[in-house]
């Protein structure tokens, strides 16, 4: 589908702590017309990511990035949108209620009660190396919804996710909140972004160089580690623009983004914390958050020697996104699933909201070494997030509190037996060995992995996530140490550890 209307132009200019984006729909031709129904006209807005106004792919290399003069290839270039707002020539916003497709694109509630709608675009697909490592195989680059038929000449819209959704269990929500590697910790809600490249310099190569930014100052208002919360920084950034619909999308330029970032130095920036790393030397600063977040336009606080700002995060102008122009289709909105047309046996489009499961399925289960009653390699479920089918609106026998899968060295299946354990403990997950990551540690139970790499089970009385952040070690059949990861946030460990992430024991 594409969006027609009378070209116009729009006004770009950067607003406070989130990122908007106005569209514009006027009159239309008899043969070039925008869908309209009762909820009103059908928007498709398209968006672009390139590096230096070259398209981003998979696999190719783009030369002089930064102010290094980097080469990169992708890894991860995915981000969420919300609260998309048209604007008309008089300033006023109207939201763009967002078609719910199911996998992209969802409703939400505001806390005044209204409804806007939350989305993630995802640029990179799995045709490369490194793009399989982290990256997800699907592509969504555009947002399309409804609004009242108006005079619209621009778009405004918010980078990462809202407050009101930034707190919730993640490996039981429904899409776009259950994607994979998109979330952190209770506390801290998600990633508003996850761009991730490999950045080489000289002879010296970023393997993997990191802007996951994420809401910070985040504490639970009732004590509960489940929260509800209220974060002092946010750290979202809004947008606006002037586009014109009939042949102008809203582009990302990861050039315009790292221009400024020195990618020799460090390895990126995780929440508003840069990465130091090993091979530059120890008197070498790292470097990249004051630069990557001021390219979205937030200005970070300054911050004490224990950590804590000292001053506010404040809105400047960005630089990485602006309106060019657009030739080709955006993308077709996806129908949003029926239960009934979905395969059972397929974890995609699981968790279904209309899915009434059968008491019968809800039957006790538990791994059991050496055994092999879970799905085996080949099968679509085999590595896939358990908690999308075995939880209340998933078709899986029995609702698990905690599943997920172990790989060899390599990545192939993982038939040596032993146990995952989780428990209570301090974490360091910058620590230098495996014994170091997690100290003082308080064991609560373990699970046997079984014959097929895999651990679950439905009941586990010591297992309150509400309660307590855990975290995890993982031991071999001769009880040897041989993973732990400094915090488990929920149970359904293959919502991260899935593709290049993946739980892997073993010699190589």
């Amino acid at each position: 589908m594409k969006l027609l209307h009378t070209p116009r132009k729009l006004t770009i200019s950067v607003l406070g702590a989130m990122l908007s984006l106005p569209t514009s729909c006027t009159s239309q031709t008899d043969d070039e017309q925008a869908s309209v129904d009762d909820r009103g006209t059908h928007f498709v807005i398209p968006f672009t990511a390139t590096i230096n106004g070259e398209p981003v792919e998979c696999g190719r290399s783009y030369e002089g990035v930064g102010s290094s003069r980097s080469s990169v290839e992708l890894r991860d270039v995915r981000f969420y949108v919300h609260d998309v707002q048209l604007v008309t020539a008089d300033g006023d916003r109207v939201p763009l209620q967002l078609d719910e497709d199911h996998q992209f694109q969802k409703a939400y509630t505001r806390a005044d009660g209204s409804v806007s709608g939350l989305a993630l675009l995802d640029f990179t697909d799995t045709s490369s190396e490194l793009c399989a490592d982290r990256g997800t195989a699907d592509l969504h680059t555009f947002v399309s919804g409804h609004a009242p038929e108006g005079d619209y000449t621009g778009v405004e819209f918010t980078v990462g996710v809202p407050e009101e959704e930034n707190h919730v269990n993640g490996a039981v929500s429904d899409a776009p909140l259950n994607a994979y590697g998109m979330q952190w910790t209770w506390a801290s809600g998600y990633r508003h972004m996850k761009l991730e490249v490999q950045a080489t310099t000289g002879d010296k190569i970023k393997d993997k160089y990191y802007f996951h930014p994420g809401s910070q100052g985040c504490e639970s208002t009732n004590g509960e580690v489940s929260g509800p919360y209220a974060c002092s920084m946010p750290l979202l950034s809004t947008v606006s623009m002037d586009l014109d619909f009939d042949g102008e999308a809203i582009e990302f330029d990861l050039g315009r983004f790292y221009a400024a970032d020195d990618l020799d130095r460090g390895r990126g920036c995780m929440f508003v914390r840069n990465l130091s790393d090993m091979q530059d030397g120890e008197e070498v600063q790292p470097n990249g958050c004051t630069e990557m977040f001021a390219a979205i336009g937030i200005e970070l606080p300054q911050f004490d020697e224990q950590g804590a700002p000292t001053t506010d995060a404040r809105q400047t102008s960005q630089t990485a996104f602006r309106a060019v122009p657009f030739e080709g289709e955006p993308g077709e909105p996806a129908d949003f699933p029926a239960v009934e047309e979905l395969d059972r046996t397929d974890p995609r489009g699981w968790p279904h909201p209309d899915f009434e499961r059968d008491p019968g399925l809800d039957l006790e289960a538990i791994s059991k070494a050496d055994l092999a009653f879970s799905h085996a390699p080949g099968d679509a479920r085999y590595g896939a997030n358990c908690m999308k089918c075995h939880q209340s609106h998933g078709p899986g026998p029995g609702q698990f509190v905690i599943g997920g899968t172990v790989y060899d060295a390599n990545g192939d299946t993982y038939r040596e037996g032993g146990v995952i354990e989780l428990g209570l403990g301090e974490g360091n997950r910058f620590a230098g060995s495996v014994e170091e990551k997690i100290t003082n540690w308080e064991p609560k139970f373990s699970l046997p992995i079984d014959a097929n790499g895999q651990f679950y089970a439905t009941s586990i009385p010591e297992l309150d996530y509400g309660v307590e952040n855990y975290m995890a070690k993982v031991y071999d059949r001769a009880g040897e140490l041989k993973l732990a990861m400094s915090i488990a946030p929920h149970g359904a460990c293959n919502h991260c550890h899935s593709n290049g992430f993946q739980i892997r024991l073993g010699a190589e």
